[in-house]
């Protein structure tokens, strides 16, 4: 039993540098920017309606600030800024502004897969989250890790717990398992999958990714990049209420 234990002692460091060594390296692949511009389109399968918007948006300090304006007919000018926890949205309708804070910022952005958090939440895990456990899978015929994390602090992480399945060679990510609170234990309520990696220089990012809301039947929400660019020069205007408004 003493051998036992000693040997625990000395793998469970061990296992730990190992587990937060790849959520850095992960981190290095795709979140290491300073601003970025992009274009997009989402598509909206829920039962038999199918939606389809187009967008475009900044980010400035990944983890604080970003701008996104629709531009297809039904939500032409609806736009959306968020600094730090805090997000605006601009409803060209009513010619109104509207504060999206706290729980809120977990609804779904239109009709969507997607919460306004997961939309315009950017950074890196290793500054919201620590490894929990390091296991080897097969994710879609390649190698891949299966590395789960834990928010180091609810208010700032988006999400109690992440499966990340990290592909070996590249690690980059495959796919990602978000979990929320639940009465015992963490239950799994969204599913993101990233596909079509481009090289941006410095990183790699998606220009595919697709979501599932799992607390809801037959729906889908499938993001396609048109463009995407890092480290581009931004007024710092863009991310004002002032703007917002304009």
């Amino acid at each position: 039993m003493k051998q036992l234990l000693l040997l625990l002692l000395f793998v469970a460091p061990t296992f730990s540098q190992d587990a937060n060594g790849i959520l850095k390296k992960v981190d290095a692949t795709q979140a290491d920017f300073n601003s970025m511009e992009f274009k997009a389109t989402m598509e909206i399968q829920s039962g038999s309606r199918n939606l389809s918007k187009d967008f475009f948006g900044f980010i400035n300090d990944p983890e604080d600030k970003s701008f996104m304006e629709y531009t297809n007919p039904q939500d032409k000018g609806t736009r959306y800024l968020k600094l730090q926890k805090d997000m605006w949205i601009y409803i060209p309708d009513a010619q109104d502004v509207l504060k999206i804070s706290g729980h809120l910022l977990r609804d779904s952005m239109m009709g969507s897969d997607i919460s306004y958090n997961d939309m315009l939440d950017q950074g890196s895990y290793s500054s919201k989250y620590n490894a929990d456990s390091l296991i080897s899978t097969n994710y879609n015929g390649a190698d891949h890790y299966l590395l789960s994390i834990i928010a180091k602090d609810d208010n700032i992480a988006s999400y109690v717990k992440q499966d990340l399945y990290v592909e070996k060679k590249s690690f980059l990510i495959s796919k990602v398992v978000m979990y929320a609170k639940g009465r015992k234990e963490p239950r799994a309520v969204k599913e993101f999958m990233m596909e079509d990696y481009i090289n941006l220089g410095r990183l790699q990012m998606p220009q595919k990714m697709i979501a599932k809301d799992l607390r809801k039947k037959n729906s889908q929400t499938t993001i396609n990049y048109t463009e995407l660019k890092i480290d581009v020069p931004l007024n710092d205007r863009i991310f004002t209420r002032a703007y917002l408004e304009q």
